[in-house]
Protein backbone atom coordinates (compact mmCIF):
# COMPACT_ATOMS: atom_id res chain seq x y z
CA UNK A 1 0.00 0.00 0.00
CA UNK A 2 2.75 2.44 0.84
CA UNK A 3 3.89 2.32 -3.01
CA UNK A 4 0.63 3.81 -4.08
CA UNK A 5 2.04 7.78 -1.68
CA UNK A 6 5.40 7.13 -2.94
CA UNK A 7 5.51 9.59 -6.40
CA UNK A 8 9.35 9.46 -6.73
CA UNK A 9 12.53 8.73 -5.61
CA UNK A 10 15.55 10.66 -6.41
CA UNK A 11 18.53 8.64 -5.65
CA UNK A 12 22.20 9.85 -5.78
CA UNK A 13 24.05 6.54 -7.80
CA UNK A 14 24.46 4.31 -10.80
CA UNK A 15 26.80 4.89 -13.34
CA UNK A 16 26.07 4.34 -16.73
CA UNK A 17 29.15 5.66 -18.37
CA UNK A 18 31.36 3.93 -15.50
CA UNK A 19 33.99 5.93 -13.38
CA UNK A 20 37.57 6.25 -13.62
CA UNK A 21 38.42 2.86 -10.79
CA UNK A 22 34.87 0.95 -12.05
CA UNK A 23 34.94 1.28 -15.51
CA UNK A 24 32.00 -1.69 -15.87
CA UNK A 25 29.37 0.96 -14.84
CA UNK A 26 29.25 -0.16 -10.89
CA UNK A 27 28.11 2.38 -8.27
CA UNK A 28 29.23 2.15 -5.18
CA UNK A 29 25.37 2.53 -3.60
CA UNK A 30 23.76 0.45 -6.06
CA UNK A 31 26.32 -2.84 -6.19
CA UNK A 32 26.15 -2.75 -2.06
CA UNK A 33 22.62 -3.96 -2.61
CA UNK A 34 21.98 -4.26 -6.14
CA UNK A 35 19.14 -6.80 -4.75
CA UNK A 36 17.71 -4.10 -3.17
CA UNK A 37 17.62 -1.65 -5.98
CA UNK A 38 15.75 -4.31 -7.99
CA UNK A 39 13.28 -4.42 -6.07
CA UNK A 40 13.01 -0.91 -5.91
CA UNK A 41 13.04 -0.57 -9.76
CA UNK A 42 10.24 -3.50 -9.60
CA UNK A 43 8.26 -1.26 -7.76
CA UNK A 44 7.09 1.17 -10.78
CA UNK A 45 7.65 4.07 -8.50
CA UNK A 46 9.08 6.64 -10.62
CA UNK A 47 12.97 7.72 -10.26
CA UNK A 48 15.66 9.89 -10.99
CA UNK A 49 19.05 8.67 -10.73
CA UNK A 50 21.53 11.50 -10.26
CA UNK A 51 24.80 9.91 -10.78
CA UNK A 52 27.80 10.12 -8.99
CA UNK A 53 29.64 11.94 -11.21
CA UNK A 54 27.88 14.71 -11.14
CA UNK A 55 28.96 15.96 -7.94
CA UNK A 56 32.62 14.63 -8.53
CA UNK A 57 32.68 16.21 -11.53
CA UNK A 58 30.29 18.70 -12.48
CA UNK A 59 28.98 20.66 -9.04
CA UNK A 60 32.33 19.53 -7.45
CA UNK A 61 33.38 22.57 -4.60
CA UNK A 62 36.97 23.73 -5.39
CA UNK A 63 39.37 24.85 -2.89
CA UNK A 64 39.04 28.77 -3.88
CA UNK A 65 35.53 27.89 -3.19
CA UNK A 66 36.14 26.43 -0.26
CA UNK A 67 38.32 29.52 1.15
CA UNK A 68 35.96 32.02 -0.32
CA UNK A 69 32.44 30.77 0.26
CA UNK A 70 32.60 28.50 3.75
CA UNK A 71 35.21 29.80 5.83
CA UNK A 72 34.24 32.66 8.00
CA UNK A 73 31.01 32.97 6.75
CA UNK A 74 29.33 31.67 9.89
CA UNK A 75 29.88 28.97 12.71
CA UNK A 76 28.21 26.45 10.47
CA UNK A 77 30.68 27.68 7.40
CA UNK A 78 34.06 26.89 9.76
CA UNK A 79 32.76 23.73 11.03
CA UNK A 80 32.27 22.84 7.13
CA UNK A 81 35.81 24.35 6.28
CA UNK A 82 37.65 22.02 8.99
CA UNK A 83 36.16 19.05 7.43
CA UNK A 84 36.80 20.23 4.29
CA UNK A 85 40.52 21.17 4.79
CA UNK A 86 41.71 17.58 5.38
CA UNK A 87 39.40 15.79 3.10
CA UNK A 88 39.62 16.12 -0.80
CA UNK A 89 38.27 13.85 -3.50
CA UNK A 90 40.97 11.42 -4.56
CA UNK A 91 42.17 11.19 -7.35
CA UNK A 92 41.65 14.55 -9.31
CA UNK A 93 45.08 16.71 -9.87
CA UNK A 94 43.19 19.54 -8.06
CA UNK A 95 41.65 19.95 -4.74
CA UNK A 96 37.90 19.37 -4.75
CA UNK A 97 34.96 18.33 -2.67
CA UNK A 98 32.60 16.19 -4.33
CA UNK A 99 28.43 17.44 -3.09
CA UNK A 100 27.14 13.39 -4.95
CA UNK A 101 24.38 13.61 -2.06
CA UNK A 102 24.35 17.14 -1.96
CA UNK A 103 23.26 16.85 -6.18
CA UNK A 104 20.38 14.94 -5.56
CA UNK A 105 18.58 16.83 -2.61
CA UNK A 106 19.41 19.76 -4.83
CA UNK A 107 17.07 18.04 -7.74
CA UNK A 108 14.63 17.50 -5.19
CA UNK A 109 14.17 21.55 -4.29
CA UNK A 110 15.64 23.00 -7.75
CA UNK A 111 14.89 20.20 -10.71
CA UNK A 112 15.33 23.32 -12.70
CA UNK A 113 19.09 23.41 -12.36
CA UNK A 114 19.35 19.80 -14.05
CA UNK A 115 19.36 18.61 -17.73
CA UNK A 116 17.59 15.34 -17.88
CA UNK A 117 16.62 12.69 -19.78
CA UNK A 118 13.83 9.75 -19.75
CA UNK A 119 15.02 6.74 -19.58
CA UNK A 120 14.87 3.36 -18.75
CA UNK A 121 16.52 1.61 -16.11
CA UNK A 122 17.80 -1.76 -15.27
CA UNK A 123 20.30 -2.92 -12.54
CA UNK A 124 22.40 -6.19 -13.12
CA UNK A 125 22.51 -9.12 -10.38
CA UNK A 126 24.65 -11.61 -12.16
CA UNK A 127 27.42 -11.22 -14.42
CA UNK A 128 28.58 -7.38 -12.87
CA UNK A 129 26.33 -7.49 -9.65
CA UNK A 130 25.60 -3.18 -9.95
CA UNK A 131 25.66 -2.35 -12.92
CA UNK A 132 23.01 0.18 -14.35
CA UNK A 133 22.10 -0.15 -17.55
CA UNK A 134 19.65 2.93 -18.81
CA UNK A 135 18.06 3.14 -22.31
CA UNK A 136 17.10 6.59 -23.03
CA UNK A 137 13.35 6.43 -24.55
CA UNK A 138 11.22 9.08 -25.22
CA UNK A 139 8.50 7.82 -22.89
CA UNK A 140 10.79 6.43 -20.45
CA UNK A 141 9.36 6.05 -17.08
CA UNK A 142 13.05 7.34 -15.32
CA UNK A 143 14.38 10.44 -15.30
CA UNK A 144 18.18 10.56 -15.88
CA UNK A 145 20.14 13.66 -14.63
CA UNK A 146 23.17 14.08 -17.35
CA UNK A 147 24.36 17.63 -16.37
CA UNK A 148 23.47 20.44 -14.50
CA UNK A 149 24.36 24.33 -13.90
CA UNK A 150 27.16 24.51 -11.94
CA UNK A 151 26.81 28.17 -10.98
CA UNK A 152 23.46 28.08 -9.99
CA UNK A 153 24.73 25.19 -7.25
CA UNK A 154 27.41 27.08 -6.56
CA UNK A 155 25.36 30.16 -5.51
CA UNK A 156 22.40 28.19 -4.26
CA UNK A 157 25.26 26.27 -1.62
CA UNK A 158 26.30 29.89 -0.40
CA UNK A 159 22.97 31.53 -0.21
CA UNK A 160 21.94 28.29 1.96
CA UNK A 161 25.86 28.18 4.31
CA UNK A 162 24.95 32.26 4.88
CA UNK A 163 21.94 32.40 5.64
CA UNK A 164 21.47 29.25 7.85
CA UNK A 165 21.01 30.19 11.41
CA UNK A 166 19.49 26.63 12.70
CA UNK A 167 21.31 25.13 15.41
CA UNK A 168 24.19 26.45 17.51
CA UNK A 169 27.59 24.61 16.97
CA UNK A 170 29.29 24.79 20.84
Amino acid sequence: DIIKKIPLIIFEGGSPYGVEGFPNHISFNISSDPEAFKIILDSKIPLVMVPSYMGRNRAYLTEDYVYSKVKGVNKVGDFLFEMYDKYWEPGYSDKRIATNDTCAYIYLTNPEYFDTRNIELDVDLEDKPGKTIITFKEDGKHKFAYDINREKVLDFLYKRLRNFDGFKLN
